[in-house]
């Protein structure tokens, strides 16, 4: 396990974000969510971040697509967007989360 794979969620100062690209693409099917097999997925680490705002800068680059994934030290994921692929008709969506509440409510006005 490599250092900032330890540090990720831990929930300790100071925070840092970590931005990830995978090259999956899930599909949907009933309303669930399924994703490629893990064997099967490349990407990894893009870099590691001071600031959301800097790591967002780093998802801003649509090459990093289908699926982007931002994880901060405080609290684990906080932003991804994927895309997603309807089993039937073949069309590409794109689903964006964001869940930064916890993250701001601990860095108060630091957060950036």
């Amino acid at each position: 396990m490599k250092k900032y794979q330890q540090l990720i969620g831990d929930g300790k100062l100071p925070n840092k974000y970590w931005v990830f690209h995978y090259d999956e693409k899930a599909t949907r099917k009933d309303n669930e969510i399924n994703f490629p097999d893990n064997d099967k997925v490349s990407g990894g680490l893009i870099g590691e971040y001071k600031t959301y705002k800097e790591a967002l800068q780093a998802v801003d680059n649509k090459a990093y697509l289908p699926h982007v994934v931002i994880e901060d030290r405080l609290s684990g994921q906080v932003f991804g967007t994927m895309c997603i692929v309807c089993p039937y008709c073949k069309k590409e969506d794109y689903d964006t989360f964001e869940d930064i509440k916890f993250t701001k409510e601990i860095l108060g006005e630091k957060f950036e």
